[in-house]
Formats: structure tokens, C-alpha cells, sequence
């Protein structure tokens, strides 16, 4: 891994009670071309109501692999060399379960492993909405987490647009957006008023988080009591329960692989565990992740290598420059980096320290155009006068 200040770090992850059923090696012989390997099976015990995953992680590069399982079958091929643990497990979103199978082996270049499963235990389990892990939380009806009438009907209306339905129930401290510090009706008075009487962000000139008009005086009271009668500071950490499954195009599954790259920043360094935002990719079909609070990283998908660029902020939104390979990114500032080098320009807005930009990207003339969400406003980075707008 190649080293702009770069340091090892932790991930949180879930373990696993892990059998496997067979493994197999084929005569190395591969659909892919020859620097890569490939994985295949059956699994055996499947229903027609059971959506099970493979999930391959590369423990030397830090890159998984997940492919659906379809008809009893799986294919995962392009798997960079190296140590794999193979596991078997439920597919997020589902309303039955069964107990996971891994396997440790390695692939090597041009390698065929094949792996066959057999699953014997599925049982109906509750489940909750959100794909996030929530530890220690009762598992409740959505009607008993949030009884119906007023309240229910202004929060739905005014606060459900941009916050998920278990940011209020899971009354636990964690980094937004799982969860939130506890709060009585005195604090949730505040909130409420933070989010449509004071300036975003707290920027003077910015309108608020959401327009006043939504929310009139009665309204306010009516929502402050309806927060602290359900949410309040004893309340136990709560998720809504998962009541039907999403519609799934098991035909696409089929075909699907999704390859997850994984930063690991160390325990403790920041304040807010960093977290990928946006992504974009260069000419040479680099990955680049935007880590809000950290950094910026570099991954290269046929090798697994990771470039990261540290001491100059994270970001929201990243964009790279398809002229020139430099990368735009931003978090509390626009800043504009030569990889390269590994140089960075900060650009900065007078008398506003909000010129962040959420999302970004290029139009058809090569200008840039910025979300602004802290100053509540769009910029423009106009590339033939090279200033920020």
C-alpha cells in the first residue's frame, strides 16, 4: 500500500458462527484472464422465500466480494489473489434466517474454487427495516414505536424527509446517522426549533432546515410532546420492525457482484469515525472515496492497493477531473488535489467558513458545480478564469 501518511486502522465488523459442507479446487483452470480467480458452488436447502449471499473477503487486500445465490448457484469471478474467508449468510432485508457457513482458503491467480453449501436450519426471525446493525434494540411494529394521531402525522410530514424511521427510536449515542444522544422535552424543544427557526447550519442569511410555513406554532407543541412522551432520555434503544420484504429482480442478482474496498483508519484518531461518502472514478478505472472527517483513498480494483491522502480534511462529495486526472473534493472547505504531487489547493469563500460542498460534478463545458449545503447555495469552480463562484 503505497503511503501519503498512511496508518493501519480497525473496522468494525460481525463475527460469525461459521460450517462449511465441501470445498472443492478445480484444475486452475478460469473464465477470467489469468491474473485473477474465480469461485463458484451450489447451495443446497434453499427455499423459495430465502435470499442467501456469499460474501468472499480478502483479508490481505482488505476487498470483499458479494454475489447472490440464484437457483442453488453462485458465481463470483475478477477476485484479486490472495487469503479468503468465504461466508454463507442471509441476505440483509429478510424475514427468515439461518445459521452462517465460512470457509479460510486462498486463491491464487487463474484459480477455480469451488465451494458447495448446505443449509438445514432456516427458521422465521424478526427483522428490522434499515440494513444498519443495531445492537441491544427491541425489535417493534412501526404503529407501536410510533402510536398514530397528530404528533405522528407532523413528524412524518416535517422530520421522516431526511431522517430515518430509527434515528428516533434508537435512543443510543453513535455517530449520525444510527444514532443520537438522548433527549428530554426541554432538548427536544430545541431541536425542533433548530430545524425551522434557526439559520442552517447556523450560517446567518441561511434559510432553515426546513421551511416555517410547514410548522405552524400549535404544530410545534403538538410534535415536542409527541418526541418526549416517545423518546425520551429513559426510553430503550428501539428499531422498526421489517413486516414485508422488498421486490427483488432475481434475475439480475443472478449476474450482480458488488466488490466492496475497505479503509481502515485507526481506533481513536478522530473525533467522528470517518465514513465513505461520494465515489468517482479516474480514466484508469481507479476507485476514489471520499472519507468524511479523514481523508481522502485511493483503490486500485486489480490489485487492491490503497493510496491515501491524509493532513488535508475528508469529504462529502469527490469528482475527478477526467482532463488532467486531478480530484475534487469537499468537506468543510473545496479543496482540489494533485495526486501526483500530493499537493492540495483549499479554497476558501471570505466571511463564510461554509463553501463545503455536499455533491459535486462536472457539466459538458468542464466547470464544477458545488452543493453547498452548509451556505445553503450553489457554486460554480469555472475552469476558464479557474476561481470559485
Amino acid at each position: 500500500m503505497k503511503n501519503i501518511k498512511i496508518k493501519n486502522g480497525i473496522l468494525n465488523t460481525i463475527l460469525f458462527a461459521l460450517v462449511l459442507t465441501n470445498i472443492s479446487c478445480s484444475d486452475n483452470t478460469s473464465e477470467n484472464t489469468p491474473e485473477y480467480g474465480e469461485l463458484s458452488g451450489i447451495v443446497k436447502g434453499t427455499e423459495v422465500d430465502v435470499l442467501p449471499v456469499i460474501y468472499a473477503y480478502n483479508t490481505d487486500k482488505d476487498v470483499g466480494y458479494t454475489v447472490f445465490v440464484v437457483d442453488g448457484e453462485y458465481k463470483a469471478n475478477h477476485m484479486i489473489a490472495g487469503n479468503y474467508d468465504v461466508t454463507l449468510r442471509p441476505a440483509v432485508g429478510q424475514l427468515k434466517s439461518f445459521s452462517s457457513q465460512t470457509h479460510s482458503f486462498y486463491i491464487d491467480k487463474g484459480d477455480h474454487q469451488i465451494v458447495n453449501f448446505t443449509i438445514s436450519d432456516i427458521d422465521t426471525v424478526p427483522n428490522y427495516v434499515g440494513g444498519m446493525d443495531y445492537p441491544d434494540a427491541q425489535i417493534l411494529p412501526y404503529d407501536e414505536i410510533y402510536p398514530p394521531g397528530p404528533g405522528r402525522d407532523i413528524l412524518e410530514r416535517t422530520c421522516h424527509g431526511c431522517h430515518t424511521a430509527n434515528f428516533y427510536s434508537y435512543n443510543a449515542v453513535r455517530s449520525y446517522s444510527g444514532g443520537r444522544v438522548p433527549k428530554n422535552k426541554d432538548t427536544w424543544a430545541i431541536t425542533v426549533d433548530r430545524m425551522h427557526k434557526v439559520p442552517a447550519f447556523g450560517a446567518q442569511g441561511n434559510p432553515s432546515m426546513f421551511d416555517p410555513k410547514y410548522l405552524s406554532p400549535e404544530e410545534r407543541d403538538v410534535l415536542v410532546d409527541y418526541l418526549a412522551d416517545n423518546f425520551g432520555p429513559e426510553d430503550p434503544p428501539k428499531v422498526t420492525q421489517l413486516e414485508v420484504e422488498p421486490e427483488l429482480d432475481l434475475s439480475a442478482l443472478k449476474s450482480a457482484m458488488f466488490v466492496e474496498y475497505i479503509y481502515r483508519e485507526p481506533e481513536g484518531k478522530y473525533s467522528v469515525d470517518p465514513w465513505p461518502h461520494q465515489v468517482d472514478f479516474d480514466l484508469d478505472g481507479n476507485v476514489w472515496l471520499a472519507y468524511t472527517s479523514c481523508c481522502i483513498v485511493k483503490f486500485d480494483p486489480r490489485t487492491g492497493e490503497q493510496t491515501v491522502f491524509e493532513d488535508h480534511g475528508g469529504g462529502h462529495g469527490i469528482a475527478v477531473d477526467q482532463t488532467d486526472g486531478s480530484v475534487w473534493y469537499s468537506g468543510d472547505v473545496v479543496r482540489h488535489l494533485d495526486p501526483e504531487t500530493g499537493l492540495v489547493d483549499n479554497w476558501k469563500s471570505p466571511g463564510n467558513s461554509y463553501l463545503g460542498s455536499n455533491t459535486q460534478i462536472f457539466d459538458s463545458k468542464g466547470n464544477l458545480w458545488l452543493s453547498l449545503l452548509g451556505a445553503g447555495a450553489l457554486g460554480k469552480w469555472e475552469r476558464e478564469t479557474d476561481t470559485v463562484k
